[in-house]
């Protein structure tokens, strides 16, 4: 353990704080780091203190030593001064890694905990009681993520938990595959699926919103979960920029996502073609239906279709072109 003697006044108001605040794991490795420190140069002001904030360090040693830990979940703002302080001092020594990663676990900081454990691996000498020794096994072979991924997935966010099962999957967690496929399907479902589905219904776009629902039964940790009959007709009002704009960048974030080289997600690319084909935007509908042609059995034709109408395209139109001023759609796009 290295230490400069010059940071021990910083480690004793830390001793202090944790006693306080009933953290006596903490305070404890605090301690040790503290009474064992290389003995201070006294003949400088920065020695003296060192040697003050020790001997005061000593004096809390026995109720330090003797203390439980607090039980309750520490309040939030409290935990995230712990974990700043943890990000601008690393722990120097094991005991002080273990300590602080049992403290945000109890307050489910998940990362800040994860952190902690990874950096308590990082240190070859330190004792570790049977139940450290067992939750530094788990951070190693990805079992804490996984738990971690859990919690995640249990709260609805889809999102953090696929994070947590991808660390799981590379560690070397047997379950976490599966867990992330299914993450990846739900948070599909939340963020993409459902949204995509309400837009395109609510738009008139009915070939879209079948193209939409396709995908999700598709696929067999969602077929169930959208099965309403899409009963729209379809929309004869012709698309605008922020419209065919939306979806774009949908379909783009989407692709970064999840693997869309498929027939299904083709038929989304078709789709949007055939909306400005019959707007007669046919230069617009061309990209569109070169972008499924590796996918989709039709595309290419669709098209070949298209090259000899490019002249004759219509203009794409802003929203406020098509829409009147107090037309909820466009508000749509923005969401």
């Amino acid at each position: 353990m290295q230490l400069d003697t010059s940071t021990i006044p910083s480690y004793y108001s830390r001793l202090v704080m944790a006693k306080n605040q009933g953290h006596f794991s903490i305070a404890r490795a605090l301690l040790n780091i503290i009474v064992n420190a290389p003995a201070p140069d006294t003949s400088t002001p920065a020695g003296l203190k060192a040697l003050e904030k020790i001997n005061q360090a000593k004096g809390h040693a026995d109720a330090v030593n003797a203390g439980n830990d607090t039980t309750a979940v520490p309040p939030a703002g409290e935990v995230e001064e712990w974990s700043g302080y943890a990000v601008q001092n690393p722990p120097i020594t094991k005991q002080l890694a273990l300590a602080l990663a049992q403290y945000f676990r109890q307050a489910k900081a998940l990362e800040a905990c994860y952190e902690m454990y990874q950096k308590a691996n990082e240190f070859e000498i330190g004792d570790t009681t049977a139940s450290e020794s067992a939750a530094l096994q788990e951070a190693a072979n990805g079992t804490l993520a996984n738990e971690f991924g859990q919690i995640c997935e249990n709260a609805g966010e889809y999102a953090h938990a696929a994070e947590w099962y991808k660390k799981a999957k590379a560690a070397g967690c047997a379950c976490a595959n599966e867990s992330l496929e299914r993450m990846n399907a739900l948070y599909g479902m939340a963020r993409y699926y459902a949204p995509w589905l309400k837009i395109a219904t609510a738009t008139g776009r009915r070939e879209l919103a079948l193209a939409i629902q396709n995908i999700v039964k598709a696929d067999p940790k969602l077929s169930t979960a959208m099965v309403e009959e899409i009963n729209i007709a379809e929309s004869a009002v012709p698309p605008c920029y922020e419209e065919i704009e939306y979806w774009e960048q949908e379909f783009d974030r989407f692709a970064k996502f999840s693997d869309s080289d498929s027939e299904t997600f083709a038929n989304l690319n078709v789709a949007i073609g055939k909306i400005l084909e019959r707007a007669r935007i046919y230069n617009m509908a061309l990209r569109w239906y070169k972008k499924a042609v590796a996918n989709h059995p039709t595309a290419n034709q669709d098209a070949h279709r298209m090259l000899p109408l490019k002249s004759k395209s219509e203009p794409l139109r802003d929203a406020e072109d098509i829409y009147d001023a107090h037309s909820p759609i466009p508000s749509l796009w923005k969401s």
